[in-house]
């Protein structure tokens, strides 16, 4: 049998001689400070787990924790602040496998990547609904019809509409699926330290120094400077959510603007846009595979003509898919109206010509 000992002398062993490439920055610290984000709210959720009730009276156990237990409000706060900071890091991360291109050399790092992402937003929606506020209960019957017209809403809430039964099903879920998350996360690590991490030159090098202690004293830094952020957020609990969902769900008023967290927007925005909410949910599959196929040199198709061309990859691609993502976001914040639903079809049309032209 091997020791645990043994398996921390293995581990301590390979950080401290595990081979990095000296020019990287402060932007490769993402990755651990989003496997700290995750390990805070994996903990926070399970001490709001112990109070919370999934049934209609959730609405109420939850403003118990936050007004009735010794700084429940706190804790109930970094939870769903500390949500932002996670899918704000995996933004980051992201963007930065785009700007270096590792999906061209990287593939299982990067496909075990948006896995992990993809389950990430399916965990951060989950945890969405089960906050029962107004915006919540409607943004997930929204979300949950679009699954009706392929007979599967009684398979996913339950019922025909969101009941306590899809309290049961969503809390149960967004309770295990974190530790799944952290099994696949350390996948993703291995594929990581099998060879090493990637840098701003795009590719290998040999110009190579070990972890300890350069880089871990810039993951220290950057732990610091997340203990600042997640400090300051007691100033601004719930500004990042909207203010609506503080009220407690009415199934008889549906509220006029229905508007999800921000991380969700760039999404949304191709649901509210296309009037038929299957057909939006098979864009936003397609937009999102590509993450998953991207990973050969670009071609750009232009009036029939592929023209085979370098910037469409890289750092250019971060900037296509940043302007991307900032345009729907803000288009999705806005209320439905005829003139930001077209642009919202539009600009979703050219993101995806432009993706799917860039494989070849």
């Amino acid at each position: 049998m091997i020791s645990v000992g043994y398996i921390l002398i293995i581990v301590r062993n390979h950080l401290q001689f595990y081979s990095t490439p000296t020019n990287i920055n402060n932007v490769w610290n993402m990755g651990f400070l989003l496997y700290i984000s995750i390990t805070i709210q994996i903990v926070t959720g399970l001490l709001l787990s112990t109070n919370y009730s999934p049934t209609q009276h959730s609405y109420q156990s939850i403003q118990t924790t936050v007004r009735e237990i010794y700084y429940g409000w706190y804790l109930s706060s970094l939870h769903s602040t500390g949500a932002s900071i996670v899918f704000g890091a995996v933004i980051v991360h992201i963007g930065r496998g785009l700007y270096v291109s590792s999906y061209l050399y990287r593939t299982s790092l990067w496909i075990s990547g948006i896995v992990l992402y993809l389950l990430l937003m399916i965990i951060g929606f989950m945890g969405y609904i089960l906050a029962w506020g107004q915006l919540s209960f409607w943004a997930g019957t929204v979300i949950c019809n679009i699954f009706k017209p392929m007979n599967l809403l009684l398979l996913v809430t339950g019922w025909s509409l969101l009941t306590e039964t899809t309290l049961h099903r969503f809390f149960v879920f967004h309770f295990l699926l974190p530790l799944l998350l952290l099994v696949l996360s350390w996948i993703h690590i291995f594929y990581l330290h099998h060879i090493t991490s990637s840098n701003t030159l795009s590719f290998y090098t040999y110009n190579l120094i070990t972890f300890y202690p350069v880089i871990l004293w810039k993951d220290i830094l950057g732990l610091i400077s997340l203990g600042i952020g997640y400090g300051l957020q007691i100033f601004n609990s719930y500004g990042l959510s909207h203010p609506d969902n503080i009220l407690e769900v009415n199934t008889l008023v549906t509220p006029l603007h229905i508007c999800p967290e921000w991380y969700f927007l760039s999404m949304y925005i191709v649901l509210k846009s296309i009037p038929n909410k299957t057909s939006g949910l098979y864009i936003v599959i397609l937009t999102l595979s590509h993450w998953l196929l991207n990973q050969e040199l670009g071609t750009l198709v232009i009036s029939g003509l592929s023209t085979s061309i370098n910037w469409i990859y890289g750092n250019h691609l971060i900037i296509v898919h940043g302007l991307q993502f900032l345009v729907l976001s803000f288009i999705g914040s806005q209320l439905p109206q005829n003139t930001f639903l077209t642009h919202g079809r539009t600009v979703t049309i050219l993101n995806n010509l432009i993706l799917w032209s860039s494989l070849t």
